[in-house]
């Protein structure tokens, strides 16, 4: 078969006359083509999708990578007792010295969370 033969029965079958990949060979694509398959993908995000998945498939995928749900913390709100001295505690250490407020800071006691 001719070079020109070829390029006819290409240009009647696909419409277009440029080379294609041949089998084996990965197609041979410049920074543009892939600027514009990105541009494509972002303007038409959902146009990709192939197959559909279910909510509850969504709500599973994070298990997969052991990313399990965890509640809030929820903690027990203070008394109107407990904002009182904390806000004299505050008042009465508000002029300190840096080597005070470090020996301040190393005997708060940490929260157990």
């Amino acid at each position: 078969q001719t070079v020109i033969s070829r390029l006819e029965s290409r240009l009647r079958n696909a419409d277009r006359v440029c080379d294609g990949p041949r089998s084996g060979a990965l197609p041979v694509m410049d920074p543009n083509h892939y600027q514009n398959l990105r541009t494509s993908a972002l303007r038409h995000g959902l146009a990709n999708i192939t197959q559909l998945v279910s909510k509850q498939t969504i709500h599973n995928r994070p298990h997969c990578f052991d990313l399990n749900a965890r509640r809030p913390l929820q903690e027990t709100p203070l008394t109107t007792r407990h904002r009182r001295e904390r806000s004299q505690w505050t008042q009465d250490h508000l002029t300190g010295t840096m080597w005070q407020w470090s020996t301040i800071l190393l005997h708060i006691p940490l929260s157990p969370f």
